[in-house]
C-alpha cells in the first residue's frame, strides 16, 4: 500500500509571542504586488488560527470531504477555524486552499485531486504559473538547479516537492522575511499518529510551543536546503516545482478576492467565535447559551473601524439587554471595533434555547471586516440528563465484565441494544445491522471528479427531516452534531489504493475523551466490495473513566477495553456515526417520537394529510381547533400561520407582547425580517403572503429555471416551488390571493421543516 504524504518537520521556528517580534516588516510588504500580499496574509491567516490547533483534532463532519482517510477541509477558510471547529489540512491541501481563498483559483484544476503528487509531478514549465520546474513526468530531476533555485523565490509563491519512490513530499507557502528575522515558510503537516497511544508525534513534541500544532512556519533555508533534513532537495526529491499564484492571477485575469483584501487591510487579525459549551454539549430547552465574538490584532498597526455582524441565534431567543460590545438592530447585532496592535475586541450576547428536544441550536457564522465569515456552530438539544442512578450503571459497568460478556447481541451491530436492554431495561430500537442504520439516516452521492466504479467516490449526505422514517427520526434525536460521517473511498485514480490498516491512515483523527459521556454510543462499518476486505462492523457504549463496552475486533464476546482501543477500531472503517440515547429520552422509559394516536375524529388514515398531521401533533407543533377535532378544510389566520412557522423552524413558543395572543410571534418575525409592519392576527393569510413570509424565514431564494405559473411571478412563491414546499393548484395556476386550509399547511410545514 501506498502512503500518501508524509511531511516531517526539522526544525521548528519558535516564536516568542511577543507583539512586538510578530510585526511583519514593512519593507517586505512593500515590494509585493496585491496577489503576492493577498496570499501570504491568507497563509498567515490560517497560521495565527493554525498554531493553536491539535494537529488531528477535526472533528468529524457530514459535510463532503474530496479524501476521506485525511478528512481535509479543501477550500474552508482561516476564519471557519474557531476553538470548537478545527480546521485541518496536510500540506499540500493547505498550499491549495490559500491559493483558493487569495485569488479563487484551484491550483492543481479540481479540489478534488489536491495532492502533493499532482502539485509536482504532473507539472511541467508550460503549466501557468510555474517558474521552476524539475523531474517528475516531465523529465529529470536536477539537483543543482533545485537548490539554486531559491534565488527565484518571491513572497507568495507555493513551494513543492515530491520522492516517487517512497511516495512522500511536502508543499508549503513562502512568506518571505515576513517579520524580519529570516526568510519562512508557511506550512501544514506532521508525523503518523501512533495507533498504540492514540498520540500524534507532532502533539508530543510541540506541546508546549507558540506555533506546534497543523500549521506552522519554518525557517525556509533550514527546512528545504540544508544537508540531512527531511526535505533537502539534493538527494531526497525525484521532483520540485515553484509556482506563483501572481502570474496565475495575471494570466486569468483574478483579482484577490474580497476576503484576501480584507486580510491585506487588517494584518494579522484573527477572528473567532465561541460559546460556553463545549464541543459536542448536548442542550436543553431553557439553557442560558453565552456567544463570544473575538477580533485579535497580531498585527503592528492599530486597526479602527472594523465592521462586525452577527445574526442572531436559530433555535435560541436573544436577550437583547445582554448585548455587549454591540448594537441589536433588524435581527443581528453589529458593532464597529477599534482594535489597537497586540489587543483584543470583542462582542457578546446571552440567548435562551428555545428549540424543542431533538431540534437544534445553531449559533449562525458572523462577518468582519464586511468579507471574513466564522464558521456556523450547532449542538443538538437533548432531553434531560442520565440521572444519577443511570450515571451510576454505566461506572458500575466497568467492574462487570463477567455480565457483558453474557451479553449476546443480535445483529452486527446489536451490542448496544444489548447492553441498554440488559443495564437499563431500554430497547433504542436502533437496526439489527449497520448498513440499515446508514441507509436510514444518508444517502450516498458521487463526489465531483471522483472515478467510476462501486463506492468509488462517493459521499454520505445525511437525508432532510422530511426523507426520514420514524424510526430513523428516533435515532436522528440521539446522533450527535457532525458525527454521521462516510469516506470518499478513493485516494488516486483507482479502488485498489484505498486505504484500509491503520498504518495507512496516518491522517485520520482523534476523539477527545473528554467530549462525551457515559452511555455514548460508536459504531462503524465498512462497505463490501469485490476488492477490498470487508471489516466486522463494531459498536461500543462509553462507560466513563477511560473504558467502552462492546467487542474488540477479531474477539468472539463482548468485553470492558479501553477508549482508546475503541478509537483504534473504528477509524479502520468507512463509515462511522455516534449517538447520545440521553438525547431522545427523558428517562430510560420516555423515547421521543413516541408515536401518540391522533385524537381528532375528522382526520383518518384514508386522508391524504393524515401523515403529516400526525406527525406534526406528535412533536407538538399542532394541535386541533378543539381536544377532538383538527378542522382540515378550515381557513388559517396570520397568528396561526405565524406561531407555526416560528414553532416549526425550532424557535420555541414566544410570550405575547400585547393584547393577541399570537403578538409575541409577530413581534419575533417582525425582528427576523421575515414580516415588515403590522398584520391583522386575526385576518385570513393568503398563499401569497405565507410564502413570502415562509421563504424568508427558510432563506430560500434560488429560482426554477422557468416558471410554472401563469397567475404570479412572485420570487417567494417560486423559491418554494423550486425547493419543493408548495405546488400549484392546477398545472399552471398557484391562486395567490387564494386562502390555506389547515390539510394544506400541515403538509407545506412539514415539507418546508425538512428543506
Amino acid at each position: 500500500m501506498k502512503r500518501f504524504l508524509t511531511c516531517t518537520l526539522s526544525v521548528i521556528l519558535l516564536l516568542t509571542g511577543l507583539v512586538g517580534l510578530l510585526t511583519p516588516a514593512a519593507s517586505a510588504a512593500d515590494t509585493m504586488d496585491e496577489v503576492q500580499k493577498a496570499v501570504v496574509e491568507t497563509a498567515m491567516a490560517y497560521y495565527w488560527k493554525g498554531r493553536w490547533m491539535q494537529y488531528d483534532s477535526i472533528q468529524l463532519t457530514s459535510q463532503p470531504r474530496a479524501y476521506g482517510d485525511r478528512r481535509c477541509s479543501v477550500g474552508d477558510p482561516p476564519e471557519w477555524a474557531a476553538a470548537d471547529n478545527y480546521l485541518y489540512n496536510v500540506c499540500s491541501d493547505f498550499a491549495y486552499t490559500v491559493v483558493w481563498n487569495a485569488i479563487g483559483y484551484p491550483l492543481t484544476g479540481t479540489s478534488r485531486k489536491c495532492i502533493t503528487m499532482n502539485l509536482t509531478e504532473y507539472l511541467d514549465t508550460s503549466t501557468p504559473g510555474v517558474v521552476f520546474h524539475t523531474g517528475g513526468t516531465a523529465g529529470a530531476y536536477d539537483a543543482q538547479a533545485a537548490l539554486a533555485s531559491k534565488d527565484l523565490l518571491q513572497p507568495g509563491d507555493i513551494v513543492t516537492y515530491y520522492d516517487n519512490v517512497k511516495h512522500s513530499g511536502h508543499a508549503g507557502v513562502y512568506v518571505g522575511d515576513y517579520f524580519g528575522d529570516g526568510r519562512c515558510i508557511c506550512n501544514c503537516g506532521g508525523k503518523a499518529m501512533d495507533r498504540k497511544t492514540g498520540v500524534d508525534v507532532i502533539e508530543t513534541t510541540q506541546k508546549n510551543a507558540l506555533d506546534g500544532g497543523a500549521i506552522r512556519l519554518d525557517g525556509f533555508d533550514v527546512h528545504w536546503f540544508t544537508p540531512n533534513t527531511y526535505a533537502y532537495l539534493g538527494t531526497n526529491a525525484s521532483s520540485f516545482s515553484i509556482i506563483r499564484p501572481s502570474l496565475i492571477a495575471k494570466a486569468e485575469g483574478l483579482q484577490p478576492t474580497d476576503a484576501a483584501k480584507a486580510r491585506i487591510k487588517y494584518k494579522g487579525i484573527d477572528v473567532r467565535i465561541a460559546t460556553n459549551f463545549r464541543k459536542y454539549d448536548s442542550l436543553q430547552t431553557g439553557d442560558k447559551m453565552t456567544v463570544t465574538l473575538t477580533v485579535t490584532n497580531h498585527g503592528g498597526d492599530a486597526f479602527g473601524g472594523v465592521t462586525v455582524s452577527i445574526p442572531a441565534p436559530i433555535g435560541a431567543q436573544l436577550d437583547a439587554a445582554s448585548v455587549k460590545g454591540g448594537t441589536l438592530s433588524g435581527g443581528a447585532i453589529t458593532a464597529t471595533l477599534s482594535v489597537p496592535a497586540g489587543e483584543t475586541a470583542t462582542v457578546s450576547y446571552d440567548a435562551t434555547v428555545t428549540a424543542q428536544r431533538g431540534g437544534d441550536v445553531t449559533v449562525p457564522s458572523a462577518t468582519v471586516a464586511g468579507a471574513l465569515t466564522t464558521r456556523d456552530m450547532t449542538y443538538r438539544v437533548g432531553g434531560k440528563p442520565w440521572t444519577e442512578a443511570n450515571a451510576q450503571v454505566f461506572k458500575d459497568a466497568i467492574k462487570d465484565a463477567k455480565t457483558i460478556k453474557a451479553l449476546t447481541p443480535t445483529g452486527d451491530i446489536g451490542f448496544a441494544n444489548a447492553f441498554y436492554g440488559k443495564y437499563l431495561g431500554v430497547d433504542l430500537a436502533l437496526p439489527a445491522d449497520m448498513k440499515t442504520l446508514r441507509d436510514g439516516l444518508a444517502t450516498w452521492t458521487k463526489v465531483e471528479g471522483a472515478p467510476s466504479g462501486e463506492f468509488s467516490g462517493q459521499m454520505l449526505v445525511p437525508k432532510k427531516d422530511g426523507e426520514l422514517t420514524d424510526d430513523m427520526k428516533r435515532v436522528r434525536a440521539m446522533l450527535l452534531p457532525e458525527h454521521l460521517a462516510g469516506y470518499a473511498v478513493y485516494l488516486r485514480e483507482s479502488l485498489t489504493d484505498v486505504p484500509l490498516s491503520t498504518a495507512a491512515r496516518n491522517r485520520v483523527l482523534i476523539f477527545e475523551e473528554q467530549n462525551y459521556q457515559p452511555g455514548d454510543i460508536f459504531m462503524a462499518y465498512t462497505s463490501s466490495s469485490s476488492n477490498r476486505s470487508i471489516q466486522k462492523p463494531v459498536s461500543f457504549v462509553y462507560l466513563g473513566d477511560g473504558k467502552v463496552a462492546g467487542v474488540a475486533e477479531g474477539a468472539k464476546t463482548p468485553d470492558v477495553l479501553s477508549f482508546k482501543t475503541c478509537v483504534e477500531t473504528f477509524l479502520k472503517h468507512d463509515f462511522f456515526v455516534a449517538l447520545r440515547p440521553s438525547q431522545a429520552y427523558d428517562d430510560v422509559n420516555t423515547l421521543v417520537g413516541s408515536s401518540k394516536p391522533l385524537p381528532f375524529t375528522d382526520v383518518t388514515e384514508a386522508d391524504w394529510f393524515y401523515t403529516y398531521v400526525k406527525d406534526l401533533y406528535n412533536d407538538g407543533t399542532v394541535n386541533g381547533m378543539t381536544p377532538t377535532t383538527f378542522v382540515p378544510k378550515g381557513n388559517l389566520t396570520y397568528g396561526q400561520a405565524l406561531k407555526l412557522i416560528v414553532c416549526a423552524l425550532g424557535h420555541g413558543e414566544q410570550a405575547s407582547t400585547g393584547g393577541h395572543w399570537a403578538s409575541g410571534y409577530l413581534k419575533f418575525a417582525q425582528d427576523k425580517g421575515w414580516i415588515a409592519g403590522d398584520v391583522d392576527l386575526n385576518g385570513n393569510v393568503t398563499r401569497l403572503a405565507f410564502c413570502q413570509i415562509a421563504a424568508k424565514a427558510k432563506n430560500l431564494t434560488e429560482q426554477p429555471a422557468s416558471n410554472p405559473f401563469k397567475d404570479t411571478s412572485d420570487t417567494a412563491v417560486l423559491a418554494l416551488n423550486k425547493a419543493g414546499v408548495i405546488n400549484g393548484m392546477s398545472a399552471d395556476t398557484f391562486d395567490p390571493s387564494g386562502l390555506l386550509t389547515r390539510a394544506q399547511i400541515s403538509k407545506i410545514i412539514h415539507t418546508l421543516r425538512g428543506v
